[in-house]
């Protein structure tokens, strides 16, 4: 990802996948203190949303939530990544 390193409104920036072009991304909303954002991903006319959440796991550890808004297909494709991305994320 290219983007800068505080998590912001507006907040722009690229996703570099290993394989294929590079997406570029904006984010909408972002709560601190909840531990939530959504941001939007777009290339060419095609565009996802996508909100996320980290939250403490007790007694130790930390869960995500994901939810993704855009075409099915493209949506069903990208699911398997985003938990592969999430597991590397919450794992270290």
């Amino acid at each position: 990802m290219e983007a800068e390193a505080e998590l912001h409104v507006g907040l722009h920036g690229r996703v570099v996948p290993a394989v294929g072009p590079s997406i570029a991304f904006v984010v909408e909303a972002v709560d601190h203190q909840a531990r939530t954002w959504q941001w939007r991903v777009q290339t060419g006319p095609v565009r996802m949303r996508l909100w996320h959440a980290v939250r403490p796991r007790p007694p130790f550890g930390t869960e995500t939530e994901l939810r993704i808004e855009g075409p099915a297909p493209l949506v069903i494709a990208y699911a398997p990544l985003a938990r592969r991305a999430l597991r590397r994320l919450v794992d270290g």
